[in-house]
């Protein structure tokens, strides 16, 4: 299935809408916004992407990580986030794409062994960042999507609560169908949040050209939209757990 057929997606848009992040008893959208641009340094294509979170009055770390090519060991971009003036958060990725594409490719999960959001089961890049925290990303001739997964030390006491369980609705915004949320396990260090982008609509057919794909030398693979919602019982608990952090207005520790 081809990215984007709008008339399918409105109502399911609709109802993804409704997951919204629970913010000082009212609720707010995971993800309020999100910007995707891609670009060239030399001859490599850099992938760089903003988002600004929805989530109460729960506060970001101030944090640079530096992404680490797994095979040359050099610096090929950095993850940062940050809590800005008047309580907004943004998460910010920037890494070399072409460094990575050709990077030996996995069945990747989340940090708490469930499926990761859009990219499903299809084989994955993944770039270990600054201990437990991941990159993921999915390449072939017609699709490319982006992915990362942050634990939090400060979600371990909600995981020990209500298991292992993921919680991810959809937004579309900006050209980019993504999935924002949350994960959670009773294992400490496998607790956290997790951002899921599908950039497709942003690259043309030279940057897939540039990245070694196309139609001829190897078969499209399929994003997943669906969002992955846990069961109603496990979503209210999840609700008022981070109800009481947005009442302390806490600020999440990375493990």
């Amino acid at each position: 299935m081809k990215l984007i057929q709008k008339s399918f997606f409105k109502p399911l848009f609709a109802v993804a809408g409704l997951m919204l992040f629970v913010s000082c008893g009212s609720q707010k959208p995971m993800v309020q916004d999100i910007q995707v641009k891609p670009h060239y340094v030399g001859s490599d294509l850099h992938l760089s992407l903003s988002a600004d979170l929805g989530i109460g009055s729960v506060m970001l770390p101030q944090v640079s990580l530096p992404i680490i090519d797994p095979n040359s060991g050099e610096n090929i971009g950095n993850v940062s986030m940050a809590s800005l003036v008047g309580g907004q958060n943004r998460l910010e990725v920037s890494v070399n794409v072409s460094a990575v594409a050709n990077v030996q490719t996995q069945e990747a999960r989340l940090p708490n062994g469930g499926i990761l959001p859009l990219i499903g089961s299809n084989r994955t890049i993944v770039v270990p960042i600054d201990k437990k925290v991941e990159l993921y990303i999915s390449l072939s001739d017609a699709n490319a999507a982006i992915g990362l997964s942050i634990p939090f030390k400060t979600l371990d006491s909600i995981g020990a609560k209500v298991g292992n369980v993921s919680m991810f609705p959809l937004f579309n915004m900006n050209q980019v169908i993504g999935a924002a949320g949350l994960y959670f396990s009773k294992n400490a260090g496998e607790n956290g949040f997790g951002l899921f982008a599908d950039v497709s609509q942003v690259l043309d057919q030279g940057m897939f050209k540039i990245l070694g794909f196309s139609p001829d030398i190897q078969a499209q693979q399929e994003l997943d939209y669906s969002s992955i919602q846990p069961s109603s019982s496990k979503e209210k608990r999840i609700n008022r757990e981070l109800y009481y952090l947005n009442r302390k207005k806490a600020r999440l520790s990375l493990h």
